[in-house]
This record gives C-alpha cells, sequence and structure tokens, in this order.
C-alpha cells in the first residue's frame, strides 16, 4: 500500500513542530546569557532580581528576599567600573536543554578567555541563572 504525500507530510507535523520548539527554547536560552552579560557589564542592579533566580541569589549571598537582593546588589557595585572589569561573550559554544538546562560559553573577562556552564531555571515565567557549572 502507498502511503500518498499528504497523509505523509501530516506524520511529520509533531516532529517539525518539536523542532521549532527546540529553536525556540535554544534562542531564548542564548538571549538569557546575553542579557545576563550585559546586565553584568552595565552594573544594572536589575541583574539581581531579573537574571538570577532565588535559589541562586540565596546561596551566593546568605540572605533571603529583598536582603539577598540588596546584598547582590553591593557586590556588583563592588566590580568597580566596566572599564575596570569588562566582560565580552566570545563565543556561545553549547546549549543543553531538557530537565538541567545550560549554556557553554567562551567568555573574556577583561583579557582573560575563560569558559563557562550557566545553569538555567524557569522562574516566574522566565529562565534565569542558577548558578554556574563545569
Amino acid at each position: 500500500m502507498r502511503l500518498g504525500l499528504a497523509p505523509a507530510l501530516l506524520l511529520l507535523v509533531p516532529v517539525l513542530a518539536a523542532c521549532g520548539a527546540d529553536d525556540g527554547e535554544r534562542k531564548e536560552a542564548e538571549t538569557r546569557v546575553r542579557q545576563y552579560v550585559k546586565a553584568t557589564n552595565e552594573r544594572d542592579p536589575k541583574l539581581c532580581s531579573e537574571y538570577l533566580s532565588t535559589a541562586f541569589l540565596r546561596a551566593s549571598t546568605g540572605e533571603k528576599g529583598e536582603a539577598a537582593v540588596k546584598s547582590c546588589q553591593q557586590s556588583l557595585e563592588q566590580l568597580g567600573t566596566p572599564q575596570q572589569v569588562k566582560i565580552s561573550l566570545k563565543k556561545i559554544e553549547k546549549v543543553s536543554l531538557g530537565g538541567d538546562p545550560s549554556v557553554r560559553v567562551l567568555l573574556d573577562v577583561s583579557g582573560s578567555e575563560q569558559r563557562q556552564t550557566l545553569l538555567l531555571t524557569e522562574e516566574d515565567g522566565e529562565l534565569k541563572i542558577a548558578g554556574t557549572g563545569k
């Protein structure tokens, strides 16, 4: 029995839809990492409340809630000016989606190249930086 073209195309719809979802999630993860680097370079205080997860803030500051955000903002101010410490995103090397999403990047931190894996989590309907990994 020969399968017609129309039914064969219908079988591909779920596969193609899944590919599009991955592309959208991948782009969202890449965009979030770019925004995070930009906010860091601009010393934007929103970095602490909009780009970092609540759990990461708690773990990195030892504080909760607004106290964690304020502590993070103070640490951000202590980085110095963007001219003193500048982070450039040289390359997004790998985006891993699924149970533990992450983005592996190559950064230039004031002239020194560093590979970093940024762990992501969804919080308040947006991807946020949840920490760093190997």
